[in-house]
């Protein structure tokens, strides 16, 4: 693993991305940040940087090399960075301005709004686990074929153009060791 990335990797994942949040806060760019305690209703303000996120939300066990990449190069780079600028366009009415990759970009962020959040991936996290397993017991000789397959010894072990630079083992290593 890459030690300066991994120092400088992304740790708080926010389901709610900074960029929104900013546009709801006050003059001294906190935001509300609502909660129970003792039955009864507090708020407190915090920077957007300090609410909506969880922990390594995003992040991936089975790939120990790159643990954070959907992170780092899908939610922000993908989806939040090409979509920040366009609700200040919103508020302002350019919408005649809007080109075809504005529109696809929000069009993005909007869609990933409804499958980040802790509950939904949750929910992804457990339900792929158990469509794994399914798969597995009712095939467990498609399994065992594909696991010991050449195509695969074939595709780790050819030449490294083949694979991913950042790989250095195998994706399903993690998770298929006996």
């Amino acid at each position: 693993m890459n030690v300066c990335r991994a120092m400088s990797d992304p740790k708080k994942h926010h389901h709610v991305p900074q960029f929104l949040l900013e546009g709801w806060s006050r003059a001294d760019g906190r935001v509300a940040v609502y909660s129970r305690k003792a039955n009864r209703v507090v708020i407190d303000w915090r920077t957007p940087e300090y609410t909506a996120f969880e922990p390594h939300l995003y992040s991936i066990s089975a790939l120990p090399e790159d643990r954070e990449w959907v992170e780092r190069e899908v939610m922000s780079k993908r989806v939040d960075a090409p979509a920040a600028p366009i609700p200040k366009r919103l508020l302002d009415s350019d919408l005649k301005n809007f080109n075809s990759d504005d529109r696809t970009a929000w069009a993005r962020f909007l869609m990933a709004q409804w499958w980040r959040s802790p509950e939904v991936i949750a929910k992804l996290r457990q339900g792929g686990r158990e469509a794994m397993l399914r798969a597995l017991e009712a095939n467990p000789e498609e399994y065992e074929a594909l696991r010991v397959a050449p195509h695969m010894a074939v595709w780790w072990n050819g030449p490294r153009l083949m694979r991913p630079a950042t790989m250095k083992s195998p994706p399903w290593a993690a998770c298929c060791r006996s």
